[in-house]
Formats: C-alpha cells, structure tokens, sequence
C-alpha cells in the first residue's frame, strides 16, 4: 500500500517545511520481513576522518494508522517517557516515502552499537574518536535506581521496571505543546484532503481502511463519499534527536573502513533509518464530501452513527457543520475529547554510499 497516502503526506511535509519554527510503545502493525543483505569485500577510498557534523539525510514521511494518542509522561527523575524511547529506537520496517509506517522490534542504538564494533580499528584513520564512541554506547554498570545517568543515557520504566536506554530527546513535552494548544488561539490550522473514491470504486486508502481495520472504519462513509478532510486547528512537528551516545559522522565515514556495509545501510540495513520527527494535531474534524445526492434511506443510515472512531480517533458528529442534502452532501465528526493526536511520522534514512 506503499504511496496511497501520498498527497496526504505531500501537504504535511510543505507545512514543515514552511513551518521551521515548530519544534511509543511499539508500535505492531503489519510486519514485513526485510530482505537479507547482500555480502560486499570490495574497500571503498577513504574519506576524510569522520566530525560531529550530521550525514546529509533524505527525508520520508508515514501516516499512523490507528493514530496515536500523545499522553506521554513519566514518574522517575531523570528518565523519559517510555513510548518516547520506543518509537525513536525502533527501526520503521520500511523507508519508503508514504503508506503506512509500522514499527520493528529491532533496536536502531544496538545496531548503532554492533557497526562500530564492525569498523576495522586497525586501518580507521581515527581509532581514538572510535573507541570513544564505543564507550558512550556502552550501558552504564550502576544502578538505575540509584546512579546519575552519564551523558547520553537516560532511564526508562517499561512494564514498570526501570532501566537504562539510550536517550532520545523531543523538542517539546506533550504536556507543554498541549497547554499551548489549549491556552493560545488556533496557530497552523491545516486541513488535509484525502480522497476515497476513485472511477466509482473505493481508492487505495479506503480499501485499506475498511479491510485492515474493519473494527474501527466507519465503512458506510468510506463506500459513500468521495472524500474525507483532516483538519486541525493546531498542528506541530516534534522532532526527536539521539542524545550524546551517537556520532552521525560515524555513519558515512565508517563504511569505508568495513566489509560489509550492506549490511547496515540502504532499504533493508540494519540502519536503515529512523523516526525523526512527528507530526501532531489538537482539536481534529472529519468532513467527509460528496459528490452525489443522497437519497432519504442513505442520509439515515448515515446518521444513525452518531459516534465513530477513524484513524483511531473517538469522533462525535457535528450537526451544525453537515448538509446531506443536495449535489455535494457532507457531514462533519469532530474529536469528542480534546486531545493531541500524532497523524504521521518523519523518517530519516542513511544511504550506502556510492548508491
């Protein structure tokens, strides 16, 4: 179903772009084995030794489905949130621009880890910036419960146990975004169109809603409209960066010094990419547009549903905002509990070189 969400993700991705001053569980949606690396020998020419600077990266972006709540919070000194961790460190199964994102259960940090472990220390031209990187990926020998996390660590509290992770900063607290979006007026209202019905027949993103995810889809207005509008009266873009145990450099300049680069990077390496940002919405509505009149039975059928959920969002209907009647009848659910809700993820990917 890979770019069914694309003009969706097009707009979202230019209101990030236009917008700079914006600042998991994981999450199991359908797998897809990656295929298995390819093995190559062949010693590319050495680049210069490798800086703190960032890799250039290519940007992808993926919508949630269902969206997530973001609620996150956390009790210990010092940790972060636990579905904060887990969706930065998670590896997205794919890269490809649009469809729909799906974590693995494969860990982007141990991965980091075991491709420094692979660099040949004998040849690489800067042993000492490599040993030090190997000792911030190094986990903490104290105590979580007792010892001051270095730098580059934090904790986190799955299944309430808490532990030592890798840490992953957010630019913003969902308890700080959303008190802004709470207290201050409408900022970034955007509204993104996505179509349902093409030549007669459910679209792509239809198809996929009502056969993937039967239990929440409201599939009568799926079938029956022609298109349905996101709107939100806030949007943000959180981003979530690696703390002090990563060193992007490493990832381009490494490869040089390998034998197998494969297997870490391109679609299917064990680096592959990472989630770098989010995109969330406050005080989100569905319009749902058509472009045929309905007749007496239909409108209500329709309006018999006077509560649904779609894309994992609780929706009450919106009287005031639908017209059934006439050439292009709509009808409007809006979010019952105002809540922020992340619609889609960034994903940063890490080239082979030379591909």
């Amino acid at each position: 179903m890979d770019g069914i969400f694309a003009p969706f993700l097009d707009e979202l991705a230019q209101f990030a772009i236009a917008d700079d001053d914006l600042e998991a569980a994981p999450i199991t949606n359908r797998m897809r084995v990656p295929a298995a690396p390819t093995i190559a020998m062949a010693r590319r020419a050495p680049p210069p030794p490798p800086s703190r600077s960032a890799t250039p990266l290519t940007g992808r972006n993926q919508v949630l489905v269902p969206s997530q709540n973001w609620d996150w919070s956390t009790s210990a000194t010092g940790s972060i949130p636990t579905n904060q961790f887990y969706l930065a460190d998670n590896l997205p199964q794919s890269t490809q621009n649009g469809g729909e994102f799906a974590s693995s259960s494969d860990s982007f940090s141990k991965n980091y880890r075991l491709f420094l472990n692979m660099i040949d220390v004998a040849t690489f031209p800067a042993s000492v910036g490599l040993q030090q990187a190997k000792q911030r990926i190094t986990a903490p020998t104290s105590s979580p419960a007792s010892g001051t996390a270095p730098p580059g660590w934090t904790k986190i509290m799955p299944a309430g146990v808490l532990r030592w992770a890798p840490n992953w900063v957010a630019s913003q607290t969902s308890k700080s975004w959303t008190n802004e979006a709470i207290t201050k007026p409408p900022q970034r209202p955007q509204t993104i169109r996505i179509s349902l019905n093409t030549g007669g027949q459910p679209s792509a993103v239809a198809r996929d809603l009502i056969t993937n995810h039967p239990a929440t889809q409201p599939e009568h207005l799926l079938r029956t409209f022609s298109a349905v509008s996101i709107t939100a009266k806030n949007w943000g873009k959180i981003t979530l960066s690696p703390g002090d145990w990563f060193e992007s450099g490493l990832l381009q300049v490494g490869q040089s010094y390998m034998k197998n680069p494969e297997m870490f990077f391109g679609a299917s390496g064990l680096l592959r990419g990472r989630v770098s940002a989010f995109y969330v919405g406050f005080d989100v509505s569905l319009k749902f547009s058509g472009n045929q009149n309905l007749t007496q039975s239909q409108q209500t059928s329709i309006t018999q549903n006077r509560n649904l959920e779609l894309l994992g969002i609780p929706l009450a209907l919106d009287q005031t905002n639908s017209d059934l009647t006439g050439s292009m009848p709509t009808i409007t659910y809006a979010q019952t509990q105002k809540s922020p809700e992340i619609i889609a993820v960034e994903i940063e990917t890490y080239p082979l070189i030379g591909t």
